[in-house]
């Protein structure tokens, strides 16, 4: 061990002894101490920190910058340093010393950053530029060669050895990993599920990672840093190489089948989705609410995803990313109207004049798919709709007024509910409400386009009570009907 680094040892030990570290007020001045030490740079080094001496932590930040300083003047010494000073058998003193080295190649990189923007700003030609960064590197190389280098190393091996994870947590922890995710936001989700203490060191190592590999035998055959999106299972016990491997691999990838029937709104699929693990309801509905990226992929404006997730049998893997599953059923949805819908409407909007469009129609397909779960029925409802719509008149159908309360509705409607004017209430408002309800079949989408019915006139219905409607044209006619079905009076039937 050479004069320099010995004399940073001896004064990282006085101060390891200084009373203040007992909270001893009553210490030596920083004028005595200098005396001690016949080093110019030692002497300096204590006249500017005098002032660190008063606190115990003071005195800690000072030993361990003499420790350090002690490395950097005898590098091949790091062991037998760390050992006299201590450290080697005290662990919040080994951490201290890291964070302290790790501060130091920051401020180099920032030094670094500083000085290429300086070149960058005054470089003449592309070969004086070229130049000016060489002997900056060789600078920088200069300044490092003390010994940092070595003890970032040193400190890097140790920090592979070790679980990464908090140790007070146990078990699984699942964390979701973003789609297109940077290796710096998968460590920020890693910090915030605890599976990862020392964030700054686990940067370190993935933004220079191929350096790690040119020095650290333990990364030889270690593959690049790849992170892959999805929700991960992880082990709260993990090293740093078995997290990086972890999101190398991605999250496990099996099969499930979902049927989404007719039916569902956004919030029900969500729901089953989120229930065969095939992805988060909340990431789902985030997406299926972003107008402008469902419009996007539909090609025509829609408020959200609702009606044109086609309902049908899919094949998702668990863990799968929220938006590919629901760009998955609106590409299905496109498949299925561009193939069976899309020319019948326009020929009929070209014969008829409709003034209807794509939107229209599938918004008055999900009421039907909610009035009748018939198929017999579908196109009579679709009859009573068009009657109404082509009169102005309110459509008046429950349907929409318990769209309109979700995902709140508590599964009993009230007369209050049929008063709240929010936008979906079609006893509120004519026409159409805003979007559709719920997602139609095949079935329901063919009969808003083409509604039939024996009495073309109908313009009227009421439940029987056994999943069946039946229709009238006049309101004399349907009030006798509601008369025998929902007030249970004994009526003769009225005539068709």
């Amino acid at each position: 061990m050479n004069a320099k680094a010995t004399q940073w040892l001896r004064l990282a030990k006085r101060l390891h002894e200084h009373p203040s570290r007992r909270g001893d007020a009553s210490s030596k001045s920083a004028q005595t101490w200098t005396k001690e030490f016949s080093d110019v740079e030692i002497a300096d080094f204590l006249e500017t920190r005098k002032a660190a001496l008063s606190t115990p932590d003071g005195c800690l930040r000072l030993e361990v910058e003499a420790v350090y300083q002690s490395v950097l003047s005898s590098p091949e010494d790091e062991e037998k340093i760390l050992e006299q000073a201590g450290f080697l058998q005290d662990e919040r003193r080994q951490q201290a010393l890291y964070r302290h080295a790790e501060d130091y190649t920051r401020e180099l990189e920032r030094l670094a950053a500083q000085q290429e923007r300086l070149v960058q700003a005054n470089a003449p030609t592309g070969f004086g530029r070229f130049v000016k960064l060489l002997v900056l590197f060789i600078a920088l190389v200069g300044m490092s060669a003390g010994g940092w280098v070595y003890l970032q190393v040193q400190g890097m091996r140790n920090f592979l050895k070790r679980p990464t994870g908090a140790a007070d947590l146990k078990g699984e922890v699942i964390v979701d990993i973003p789609r297109g995710a940077t290796a710096e936001l998968a460590i920020q989700k890693l910090k915030e599920a605890r599976l990862i203490e020392d964030e700054a060191r686990f940067h370190l190592l993935t933004r220079f990672y191929r350096v790690w590999k040119s020095v650290l035998p333990e990364l030889k055959d270690s593959g690049d840093v790849v992170v892959r999106a999805g929700r991960y299972k992880m082990k709260s016990d993990l090293t740093p190489l078995q997290v990086l491997e972890e999101l190398r691999k991605g999250p496990p990838r099996f099969s499930v089948r979902v049927t989404l029937p007719e039916g569902f709104n956004i919030w029900k699929i969500a729901a089953r989705l989120e229930s065969r693990e095939i992805c988060r309801a909340q990431d789902f509905l985030r997406y299926a609410q972003n107008a402008s990226y469902v419009s996007r992929l539909i090609g025509w404006q829609a408020p959200s995803a609702e009606g044109y997730l086609y309902p049908d049998t899919y094949k998702f893997h668990k863990n799968s990313d929220a938006q590919e599953v629901l760009t998955r059923m609106l590409r299905r949805f496109q498949e299925v109207f561009r193939k069976n819908f899309a020319s019948a409407l326009r020929e009929k909007e070209a014969i008829r004049g409709m003034a209807w469009d794509p939107h229209k129609l599938i918004t008055l397909a999900s009421i039907i798919e909610k009035e009748t779960g018939k198929g017999f029925e579908r196109p009579q409802i679709s009859m009573v709709f068009h009657n109404r719509l082509r009169r102005n008149w309110k459509l008046e159908t429950d349907p929409t007024v318990i769209y309109g309360l979700m995902p709140n509705f508590n599964g009993n409607i009230t007369s209050k509910d049929l008063h709240n004017p929010h936008p979906y209430n079609t006893y509120k408002h004519r026409g159409l409400p805003p979007g559709p309800i719920a997602s139609p079949g095949f079935d329901a989408i063919r009969s808003s386009l083409f509604p039939r019915a024996k009495r073309t006139c109908i313009i009227f219905f009421v439940s029987k009570n056994d999943g069946t409607h039946v229709f009238s044209c006049t309101k004399q006619e349907h009030e006798r009907w509601v008369d025998i079905y929902q007030r249970k009076i004994r009526r003769p039937p009225p005539r068709e």
